[in-house]
């Protein structure tokens, strides 16, 4: 009565915490063996949940007995010396979990728990208390320092144990339990460790009173998806009893005759004797515990056996037929089984063609019902378990069918497939339930097995519609080809009849160009014009008219708008003294005709008495004039580019020619070519054009050209190239 007005008196909210993560790893504790019986894995697991909680009630004690710090001091240590077990306690339960074993880690951080267990009840391990708005908290001595360390150590070899694990792992059943029990794990040991700061004087609140909350989600992995397996009570009793009674009868025969002696030694003989106690009982039971388990399970251990030897051997790819002919001999010789049967489902990709199997047609709420409940059924327990009774008559009639006891779904995408026959046993024994697990084992190991036999002849299957498609294209694609190679051959040879066949040879003017397109045909294209004469032939002329241009795009559309803009040169003579009426009148008559198309072009007239040179240029790189001194000039106009939408706009520039200057004109082809990140740029091309100023107009040409094919390497040209050069030569 006095404890509960204490309680009542000091309750406030910090009470809730700790009271919460109590009674959430009583409970998990509680289920656990509930669900687990007595297996080992079970049990550690149950001592797991109420050590993790352990810290709970002494805070809430620090409320009931406020005031009485001798009391409290008394129960810290009391707790604490089960508390410095938990590391040790909890590598043991991640190793048993994994099937791993440890020669080194595990003994060490038993060792060092052990040597800290006999410090709990002295000031080395607890001293005093801390007071705080929230409550009372033990001050830690060295001994607690140490076994924060040991604590602290494991947490990290843990994260990094289940990590490397889970990289391994394939199993998705023991994925997921490490995956639940790993990310528990992390948040219990981070929360453990917010106790330091408030041990060693600072004023922060134990997060550890929260562990309810990785608990519960632990919880929440052990009732959905069985995180804990069963096994039978008898057997494990018996067992653990041999053990125990092999542990601890001559442990306690050996204490009692050595009494008389170990009370007359000294701190550091008694030291040495625990050391050696200790390691001997360890190394006695990781000795005797595999014998006498293997003792009580021989059969359990032959079935583990096979099991490895079945996933071992069907996780290289087999084909459907292999996989189901292991899968029935494996059950059938290992369970003693006179027969075992798999009958398809016909509907769905699960299908066995070079042996003969049994094929039926399930009711569709069966097979729903076999999609949902996906274990292993036995005729005994459908006649009798209430669970059973919407289904029961549909089952029946399947186990009548076929004469089984047992029904065993195999599935495929979440849909039934096939279910696994098996009569009565010869020996009459029901079914044990390592042998229900194995049979599980071996069919979860074969569903997995049988989807990628499933993929791999879908593949295979694909890969022969591919290639056959691909054959057909290849050839759809190849008469495509020389079609278009031939109308490519075609656009070529009308867009080189095109071009000037013939440059004039003029006293005053030495001309030369180069066309390379991209593709064969390309969008750019060059014209000269004597005014006055018919023909370009040899002559001398008073003055000489030069066209560029550069159609958007590439290949045969850019070629045909180029045909026309060739056919729009009717008028060039009338119009060749001005260059921005010449591309104005261009301009109009392609209006509406490119196709969407833009054309960007210089006019030039140069007076080869006077040297005066007229140019316009419509959105055109600018023209460039190298001077005999092999400076470089650029000059540049106004004009926009020439297309269906808006007007040239362009005008006339004139610039007085000197002996022996160059005019260049080019397309965007060349400045614009790009090597990786690098851009050919302007800055280069004027380069080479100063560096060669003295050279023929045809060498300079193909010193540019030249150039560019080194810049590119192994790469294609991004675009037409054209360049076209005239040096001017006054009249002598």
């Amino acid at each position: 009565m006095v404890i509960m007005e204490s309680v009542f008196r000091n309750l406030n909210i910090y009470i809730i915490p700790p009271l919460l993560s109590l009674v959430m790893g009583v409970a998990l504790a509680v289920i656990s063996i509930a669900k687990g019986k007595l297996k080992q894995e079970n049990i550690l697991f149950s001592l797991l949940c109420i050590w993790w909680s352990l810290l709970n009630p002494v805070f809430i004690c620090h409320h009931v007995f406020r005031g009485n710090e001798e009391l409290l001091l008394f129960i810290e240590r009391g707790v604490h010396f089960f508390y410095v077990y938990l590391p040790p306690v909890t590598l043991l339960y991640f190793y048993k979990m994994t099937g791993t074993r440890s020669r080194f880690m595990l003994p060490a951080f038993f060792f060092v728990s052990f040597l800290i267990s006999l410090t709990t009840f002295s000031d080395h391990y607890f001293y005093g208390f801390y007071t705080y708005s929230w409550g009372y908290i033990a001050k830690g001595g060295i001994a607690f320092q140490i076994i924060s360390v040991s604590g602290s150590v494991m947490v990290i070899y843990l994260i990094v144990f289940f990590i490397r694990r889970l990289r391994i792992e394939k199993n998705q059943i023991m994925r997921l339990k490490l995956k639940y029990i790993l990310l528990s794990f992390i948040i219990i040991g981070l929360l453990t460790m917010t106790n330091i700061p408030a041990i060693n004087g600072i004023d922060f609140y134990p997060l550890s009173n929260m562990m309810f909350i990785p608990l519960a989600f632990l919880g929440y992995g052990v009732l959905s998806y069985r995180l804990m397996e069963i096994r039978s009570v008898l057997h494990v009793t018996v067992m653990w009893a041999v053990i125990s009674s092999l542990i601890i009868i001559p442990n306690a025969l050996l204490f009692i005759f050595l009494y008389p002696y170990l009370i007359q030694q000294g701190a550091g003989a008694l030291f040495a004797i625990a050391s050696v106690w200790f390691y001997a009982n360890y190394l006695y039971l990781l000795k005797i515990q595999p014998m006498i388990d293997q003792l009580f399970n021989k059969r359990k251990y032959d079935l583990h056996k096979l099991e490895a030897s079945f996933i071992d051997s069907i996780s290289y790819l087999k084909t459907l037929d292999e996989l189901v002919i292991q899968f029935i001999d494996v059950i059938k010789k290992s369970l003693s089984f006179k027969s075992a049967d798999l009958v398809i489902c016909p509907a769905g990709e699960f299908r066995v063609a070079s042996i003969a199997v049994k094929t039926c047609d399930v009711d569709p709420v069966v097979k729903e019902w076999f999609g949902n409940a996906n274990h292993l059924v036995d005729r005994d327990l459908v006649e009798s378990k209430e669970s059973y009774e919407g289904i029961r008559h549909a089952l029946m009639e399947l186990f009548e069918r076929y004469h089984a006891q047992y029904l065993v779904p195999v599935l495929h995408r979440g849909e039934l497939a096939a279910l696994l026959v098996l009569p009565e046993k010869q020996n009459l024994q029901q079914l044990k339930r390592y042998e229900v697990v194995f049979i599980n084992n071996i069919r979860s190991a074969f569903s997995i097995a049988m989807e990628n036999a499933i993929t791999y002849s879908n593949l295979n299957s694909l890969k022969k519609n591919l290639e056959q498609i691909v054959a057909e294209r290849t050839s759809e694609l190849t008469l495509a080809r020389d079609l278009l190679l031939q109308d490519i051959e075609l656009a070529r040879r009308i867009q080189t009849a095109l071009l000037p066949h013939e440059l004039p040879s003029m006293e005053c003017a030495e001309i030369n160009f180069k066309y390379v397109p991209m593709m064969g045909v390309g969008g750019d294209f060059i014209d000269v014009l004597i005014p006055g004469r018919e023909h370009h032939d040899a002559g001398s002329g008073n003055s000489v008219c030069f066209f560029i241009c550069d159609v958007s795009g590439h290949g045969v559309s850019a070629a045909l708008t180029a045909a026309m803009v060739k056919m729009s040169l009717a008028s060039w003579e009338m119009n060749a003294a001005y260059p921005a009426r010449h591309l104005t009148a261009i301009s109009d008559s392609l209006k509406g005709k490119t196709g969407g198309n833009f054309i960007t072009a210089i006019s030039c007239h140069v007076n080869l008495e006077t040297g005066k040179l007229a140019f316009a240029n419509a959105g055109h790189p600018p023209l460039i004039i190298i001077h005999a001194d092999c400076s470089a000039e650029i000059v540049n106009t106004r004009g926009r580019l020439i297309s269906d939408y808006i007007p040239a706009n362009c005008e006339d520039i004139e610039v007085q020619l000197h002996d022996n200057d160059i005019i260049v004109l080019y397309t965007d082809g060349i400045i614009e070519e790009r090597s990786g990140d690098e851009l050919f740029g302007e800055e280069r091309f004027i380069d080479i054009l100063k560096s060669r100023c003295l050279a023929p107009a045809g060498e300079l040409c193909n010193s540019v050209y030249n150039a560019l094919i080194e810049f590119k390497g192994d790469a294609m040209l991004d675009d037409d190239f054209t360049i076209l050069v005239m040096r001017f030569r006054k009249k002598r």
